[in-house]
Formats: C-alpha cells, structure tokens, sequence
C-alpha cells in the first residue's frame, strides 16, 4: 500500500449522504439532510469529494483512496459482527443510520470493510500499527457522527448557534481523522526508510566486492585457466 493508496489521507467520506430534502451530500462534509455523513465529509477537508480520485485532486485534498469494494450481504453480515467485537462504535452508528436510510448504510459498511478487514485479519492486536489503525477507523466513524448530527440539525431546527457548534465538532473530528492517517504515513515512511538503507549498505558492499564477483564468473565460465566453461570442448 502506497502513500497515495488506501493509507493516503483523502477519501475518508461519509456514508453518501443520505437524502431528503436537501438533496445528497453537502459541500460543506454535513451530508444530506437524512442520515448521512456525505461523501464529503472525509478527512480530507470540508472540499472533499470523496470519488477515490488519486489525481486532480481539489485543494485541501491530501491524498488517494481507493473506491471501496462492494460487499456481498453475507459479507456485510460477517462484517457486522466483526464490527461489534473490534469496533462497536461504528457499529451503533451503522445501526442509527440503516434505521434512517439503509441504502446510505450499505454504502457506509462497503467503507467501513476496508480498514476493518485489516484489524480483523492482524496478527498482534497488541501492536502499534493495530492501535494507530484502530485509531484511524475510530475517527473516520466520529466524522460520519458528526457529519450526520449536522445534517439533521440543518434539516431540522436549523438553529445557527446549534450548527456553528456542530461544524466545530466536525472540524475538530476531522483533524482527528487526518492526524491519525498521518501518523500511519509517518510509520510507513519510517520503514521504508529503514528498508532503504538496507539496500543501500547491500548496494555498497556489491560495489566493493565487483573485481570478486567479476572473477567468480570468469572462473565459472572459463575455470580461471583459459579453459572453456563448464560442459565446453
């Protein structure tokens, strides 16, 4: 997984937005007027509209995310019950949101399956790269909260004191969202830095050991004596 891949920082969106009277999801991350987070209201920022796009990316967009797979119902279902194990905040969201709108919580669970799988298949749940995944799966699910508090909220009372408080919380959710992504890049840049300076000191002990190696073939191909190579005449 690249960077820019599933791990990059854009993408994050909600569960589609989930309709009503306001229409699909909002540019401004709140979602539709029904259950929804919105397709926009991932970690990316407020701007972003969540379409998996790797490239041409608006601003504010912080990196890729792959379209999420679209899950059979028995996977959806082995999903749920993985969920309430590892995750039951997401699930007791998932459920707010099926009684709302189930349309926008299949969208929501085929997202979800793709930073849950990786908990669920992980061999050291004690590790740090489980909890900053876990992390990161529990702020996504606090965005798509918040997300749809506000959308309700607009689409209800509609009360400006009452939503000026809710966009905080969606903002402050968000940063949540985008700092836990940025401490799994940071640990992915850590081993790939590791790694490449493994292959650098292997480059460097090849480089000093090329007259050695350039002899080894000679004798291979000729035993060292101007005789021809092995199985010659």
């Amino acid at each position: 997984e690249g960077l820019d891949g599933p791990d990059g920082l854009g993408g994050g969106g909600g569960p589609g937005g989930a309709g009503g009277p306001r229409g699909p999801g909002r540019r401004d991350g709140a979602g539709g007027a029904g259950a929804g987070g919105g397709a926009s209201g991932g970690a990316g920022g407020p701007d972003d509209r969540g379409d998996g796009r790797p490239e041409g990316r608006p601003p504010g967009r912080l990196g890729g995310m792959l379209p999420p797979k679209q899950l059979t119902a028995d996977e959806r279902a082995a999903l749920m019950v993985a969920m309430k194990e590892i995750a039951p905040a997401a699930a007791e969201e998932l459920e707010i949101i099926r009684g709302k709108n189930p349309q926008a919580a299949e969208r929501l669970m085929d997202r979800l399956g793709g930073q849950l799988h990786p908990l669920v298949d992980h061999k050291d749940r004690k590790s740090a790269d489980f909890a900053e995944k876990k992390a990161d799966l529990d702020a996504f699910v606090e965005v798509v909260r918040e997300g749809r508090l506000l959308a309700e909220e607009r689409s209800g009372q509609n009360r400006p004191e009452m939503i000026t408080e809710l966009r905080g919380k969606l903002r402050a959710a968000i940063g949540k969202q985008v700092d836990a992504r940025l401490k799994i890049q940071e640990r992915q840049v850590e081993d790939l830095t590791k790694r490449s300076a493994k292959l650098r000191e292997q480059v460097d002990r090849n480089r000093a050991n090329r007259e050695k190696f350039i002899d080894e073939r000679m004798n291979e191909a000729g035993d060292g004596q101007g005789r021809p190579p092995r199985g010659g005449k």
